[in-house]
C-alpha cells in the first residue's frame, strides 16, 4: 500500500502535528524521533483513531476520510498492545479471522513462525510481556492488512529475540504483500533494511531518506547514536578509535585518528596538509568542516571548524 500525506494538521492541547508532505511507496518504512515528537499521533491519524483538523491522507490514492477505519485495510499495533486480557491467546488471534476479514492460512502461519503453539490456551493476561508482543504482532498480520503500523511493539524483547521476530516479520511482509510503517528508538531495527527512514521532531518531519548517505541533520545522527559522525563536503564518515583514511567527492584525502584527549583530522588538499583537532567528537555531534575557510599561516595551515 502506498501512503501519501498532504498538509496534515492535528492539534491536541499545546501540541500540533504538522506534516506538509510525506510519500511512502509500498515497502518497509521506519520513523524515529525523540519522545513527544508526534510519531504515535501520526500513526493514529493514518489508521483513523484520530481525525486530522485539516489536510489529507491518501491510501493507494484514495482519501482515507472516504473510508471507515475498518475499511482501510490498516492494522495498528500500539505500544500497550491492546490484547483482550480475558481471552485465550488463541481467541485473540482468531478475533481478526472472525470479525475483520482475517485469514486462517495466515493464522496457522503466524502461530508457527512466532512460536505461539505452546501458549494458545493461556489467557492473554497470564503470559509474559515478550510473549504478549509476539501475540500482538501475529494478530495484526492475521488481519491481512495492506499496511501494518507498528509503534515500538518489540520494546520488551532482548536483542536476539528482536532479530528473530523482525526476520520472520520480514518474510511475512514479502509473502503476504503488505507494507510496514514502524516507529522505533532502536537503530539495530534498521539492520534488516528499509525503503525509507523518516525523522520527526516537535510534530514535524525533519528529514526523510532512503539511505544514511542522505543524512543531513545533526539531530538525526544523534538519534542513531552516531557519536563519531564526521561530515565533509556533504559526505558522512564514521570515525573509529583507530586511524581511518577516506576521500570526499572532490578527491581530497583525509586521515582521522585519536590522540590523547583530542580527535585529529589530517586533510591533504592540492599538495598541502591541514590539521584540525577537537575534543567535541564523539558525543553525538557533527563535526562540519567548511573547506572554504582553510587559511595557510606561514609554514603551517589551519582548518577552521564550522558548526
Amino acid at each position: 500500500m502506498q501512503l501519501s500525506i498532504r498538509d496534515l494538521v492535528y492539534r491536541h492541547g499545546s501540541f500540533t502535528l504538522s506534516i506538509d508532505q510525506l510519500d511512502l511507496p509500498s515497502g518497509k518504512h521506519f520513523i524515529m524521533g525523540p519522545n513527544g515528537s508526534g510519531k504515535t499521533t501520526l500513526l493514529k491519524n493514518v489508521c483513523g483513531i484520530l481525525r486530522p483538523d485539516s489536510g489529507s491522507i491518501l491510501l493507494d490514492g484514495v482519501p482515507s476520510e472516504d473510508r471507515k477505519s475498518w475499511e482501510r485495510h490498516v492494522a495498528y499495533i500500539p505500544q500497550d498492545l491492546l490484547l483482550f486480557p480475558g481471552m485465550s491467546v488463541e481467541k485473540n488471534l482468531m478475533f481478526p479471522v472472525r470479525h475483520a476479514g482475517g485469514s486462517m492460512d495466515i493464522f496457522h502461519d503466524m502461530v508457527e513462525s512466532m512460536g505461539l503453539k505452546d501458549i494458545l490456551q493461556r489467557k492473554a493476561d497470564q503470559i509474559s510481556g515478550g510473549q504478549a508482543q509476539r501475540v500482538a504482532v501475529a494478530r495484526a498480520v492475521i488481519s491481512a492488512p495492506s499496511l501494518l503500523l507498528m509503534d515500538e511493539p518489540l520494546s520488551m524483547q532482548d536483542q536476539s529475540a528482536r532479530v528473530w521476530i523482525l526476520s520472520r516479520l520480514d518474510d511475512m511482509m514479502k509473502k503476504y504483500s503488505f507494507s510496514i510503517l514502524y516507529v522505533t528508538h532502536d537503530q539495530s531495527d534498521l539492520d534488516f533494511g528499509y525503503d525509507s527512514l523518516t525523522f520527526m521532531n516537535a510534530g514535524r518531519i525533519t528529514e526523510t531518506m532512503s539511505s544514511l548517505d542522505e543524512l543531513h541533520q545533526a539531530t538525526s545522527a544523534a538519534m542513531l547514536h552516531y557519536g563519531n559522525m564526521v561530515r565533509i563536503n556533504g559526505n558522512h564518515y564514521l570515525a573509529g578509535d583507530e586511524s581511518i583514511s577516506f576521500s570526499d567527492s572532490s578527491g581530497y584525502g583525509y586521515r582521522w585518528w585519536k590522540s590523547h584527549d583530542y580527535n585529529v583530522l589530517l586533510a591533504s588538499i592540492d599538495g598541502e596538509e591541514y590539521f584540525i583537532k577537537t575534543s567535541r567528537v564523539p558525543d553525538g555531534k557533527y563535526l562540519v568542516l567548511n573547506l572554504e575557510l582553510m587559511k595557510p599561516l606561514g609554514h603551517e595551515s589551519i582548518l577552521q571548524e564550522g558548526r
